[in-house]
């Protein structure tokens, strides 16, 4: 019989000890100085609040005009074209707010190829078989689009499990969409898609030193 001391010697051994699971270093989840009081601010003033929130949003244009020239954006551009054309489907993989951000991107692709359908009728039938060439997963499912399901985004085996349930394969592209890089479930569903001999690109908000010397689990991938 486990005795209430065992409980709190081992949540005591797991603050002290475990490291693999402490994220503070990481810099989303960190507070954005330019978001500092946000809600007391809001109240003061609602167009003050929106104004902090836009100006955040103004980080993006620095990190794109970085990032789209890059090597390894060519890469995965070059990498949905190819799977696009021999039929593979791509899948768009993550969990929380990231999860709906994959929900979003499977439903902007849909929508983007039902526009080309509308504009160009002679080619609906190839536009429509494109629109059906993306897929999205969310750990929990359902359930997670109203509350994020976090036992369930601590074990590799569900992502695995998503994967499969999903039929991804050689020909088939998965895309991980992950804030800090190192979540399990989104971290399953890249091995499954490798061990299947998908391709896999993840998509991470944190420097990939802090990640590789802080998590075993991102180093890895």
């Amino acid at each position: 019989m486990i005795q209430d001391k065992d409980y709190k010697f081992s949540a005591q051994k797991f603050i002290q000890e475990e490291r693999q699971f402490h994220l503070g270093d990481l810099i989303t989840e960190q507070p954005h100085p330019k978001t500092l009081n946000l809600s007391e601010k809001t109240v003061e003033n609602t167009g003050q609040g929106v104004k902090m929130l836009l100006e955040v949003d103004m980080d993006i244009y620095p990190v794109a005009k970085r990032i789209i020239p890059s090597t390894e954006f060519d890469k995965l551009v070059k990498s949905i074209q190819n799977c696009l054309i021999n039929g593979g489907t791509v899948c768009f993989s993550s969990c929380g707010a990231s999860g709906r951000l994959a929900i979003i991107l499977e439903s902007v692709w849909r929508s983007f190829w039902m526009q080309q359908a509308r504009a160009d009728p002679g080619k609906a039938e190839l536009y429509k078989n494109f629109e059906n060439q993306a897929y999205s997963i969310m750990t929990g499912g359902d359930r997670a689009l109203i509350r994020s399901v976090e036992n369930f985004e601590d074990y590799q085996s569900f992502g695995r499990m998503q994967v499969k349930e999903a039929g991804l394969g050689e020909g088939d592209l998965l895309i991980a969409l992950t804030e800090g890089g190192e979540i399990s479930s989104v971290i399953g569903t890249m091995k499954e898609a490798l061990d299947r001999n998908a391709g896999v690109f993840m998509i991470y908000n944190n420097p990939a030193e802090i990640l590789r010397e802080r998590f075993e689990r991102s180093r890895e991938m």
